[in-house]
């Protein structure tokens, strides 16, 4: 079992937990086939927070593939984009 520690006070209303799992995705508002692979950086019961080179504009739909082990079926969901918030001078998001 993971050792997670949590630090300060949570405002959110579901825990997040800071977990790395695979994560596969296409953005399927615009018509887009090309697909990306990245890594979590936390996930909750409402959301996924990754880090993605590519600006993914807030409202667009995505289709998610989340791994969580080589030998259990991926799950699979279609998404919206919340919010966006630029890092490292536009170069992440």
């Amino acid at each position: 079992m993971a050792n997670i520690q949590f630090t300060g006070i949570e405002k959110r209303r579901f825990l997040r937990l800071p977990v790395s799992i695979r994560i596969k995705f296409r953005r399927i508002s615009d018509g887009n086939v090309v697909g990306h692979q990245k890594l979590t950086k936390d996930i909750s019961i409402a959301g996924i927070k990754f880090l993605s080179d590519e600006l993914i504009p807030v409202s667009s739909y995505l289709k998610v593939n989340l791994s969580f082990k080589e030998n259990l079926k991926p799950l699979e969901f279609i998404c919206q984009v919340m919010w966006v918030k630029s890092l490292y001078n536009d170069e992440s998001y």
